[in-house]
């Protein structure tokens, strides 16, 4: 498209793709997929009506892509649920994602 264009680096370019966020994501991305399938719409339709991209569905979908919270409650409000059934149960947190020991052991009451 523009031949003459020549990006110079030291290091390889490495374009951002989304990765694995874990467990937790794995199992809300399942959780929201199945949502999005029993209220019978597109990952297109769920995206437009929520104002993001249907990529972002798609790595959300997948555990690629976490998300924020006025999100899910956009998006589980469109499916007609609640956020917290489309949340993973305890057991997918594992020990080394939970930030809530880490947490109280430096933040301690009193």
């Amino acid at each position: 498209m523009f031949p003459w264009l020549t990006f110079i680096t030291e290091s390889p370019i490495n374009i951002a793709m989304a990765s694995p966020q874990g467990p937790f994501y794995e199992t809300l991305g399942q959780r929201l997929r199945e949502a999005r399938r029993c209220a019978k719409l597109t990952q297109d339709d769920l995206a437009r009506a929520v104002g993001i991209s249907r990529t972002s569905i798609t790595n959300i979908e997948t555990g690629r892509q976490p998300l924020y919270v006025h999100v899910l409650m956009r998006i589980a409000e469109i499916l007609g649920t609640n956020p917290t059934d489309l949340m993973p149960p305890r057991l997918v947190i594992s020990t080394e994602n939970d930030l809530a020991p880490h947490f109280w052991n430096h933040h301690p009451i009193g």
